[in-house]
């Protein structure tokens, strides 16, 4: 959904602020700390009611003001509202209030490219998964709901492992379990393949470069076989070992995990992935 007009007020160093801003390209000018990374961050909060900047949301109402207040109009249909106070967030969509960020997300779909990206290869699985499942979220909107069911069978999964619940009680979610784990699995997997079909028509200037889709268990295994091997452990540690929730972007440039085989610092990073991220918001 294209973002045509933006309202901000109160928002870090901005008072007051309206942008209608040109279906093709729109390039931000400005001097240092005139309120250039404000504007984005007040784009990206309307897409994800949180900010890339900072955990504290009350952090971005603008000093000795009581609250700020985001503004969109996406296209003629669609407007999202949110209103921020030291104690209390109002959020709208089309003047209809809204409880669940994800609908922010659905409206608003927005992936930011700033000089962290090459946290993607050098951080935890965690951020991969992460960066993972906001482009799959996008492409496929059934993967939210299996995603949420995934997470709330695990969780009580491992609640039943923390109790010591008898084995077969525990068992009889695995049917249910393994069929939302499929699930979740195709449409990652499809995605990732997708990513690949279309960096390798891109130049980049990687001869070999690969991404792919580690599911979060032994290769050699499927995923109920996985359960059936860490039920031992899972029991020990009250912990499910195997899933999704284990997952992981595997980056390589001709067989070498790309963290070792790019070497010049973060810049060079950038450019290996600027290409994915591209992909990924497009």
């Amino acid at each position: 959904m294209q973002l045509s007009k933006l309202i901000v007020s109160q928002f870090r160093n901005i008072n007051q602020a309206e942008i209608q801003f040109s279906a093709h390209v729109n390039l931000v000018v400005g001097d240092n700390g005139s309120g250039k990374t404000s504007l984005l961050e007040a784009i990206y909060y309307l897409g994800h009611a949180k900010s890339f900047r900072t955990p504290h949301s009350t952090q971005l109402i603008k000093l000795h003001e009581k609250e700020f207040v985001l503004f969109a109009e996406l296209g003629q249909l669609l407007t999202i509202g949110i209103q921020r106070s030291k104690t209390n967030q109002q959020i709208k969509i089309s003047k209809q209030g809204c409880q669940k960020k994800s609908e922010l997300a659905k409206a608003l779909p927005i992936q930011i490219i700033n000089p962290d990206v090459h946290k993607i290869l050098e951080d935890s699985p965690r951020y991969r998964r992460r960066f993972l499942d906001w482009g799959v979220f996008h492409v496929e909107h059934s993967y939210w709901d299996y995603w949420r069911r995934y997470q709330t069978i695990l969780k009580q999964r491992n609640a039943a492992l923390k109790n010591h619940w008898d084995k077969k009680l525990i068992d009889s979610w695995n049917e249910e379990l393994v069929h939302t784990v499929a699930a979740i699995t195709q449409i990652k997997s499809k995605y990732v393949a997708a990513l690949q079909t279309e960096l390798e028509t891109m130049s980049h200037g990687f001869s070999g470069l690969e991404i792919n889709y580690h599911c979060g268990w032994p290769e050699d295994l499927n995923f109920e076989d996985s359960l059936i091997k860490s039920w031992d452990q899972d029991r020990k540690t009250g912990f499910t070992k195997y899933g999704p929730h284990r997952s992981d972007l595997k980056i390589t440039v001709r067989g070498i995990a790309a963290k070792d085989m790019v070497s010049r610092g973060q810049q060079k990073l950038r450019e290996l992935l600027s290409p994915l991220l591209e992909i990924t918001n497009g």
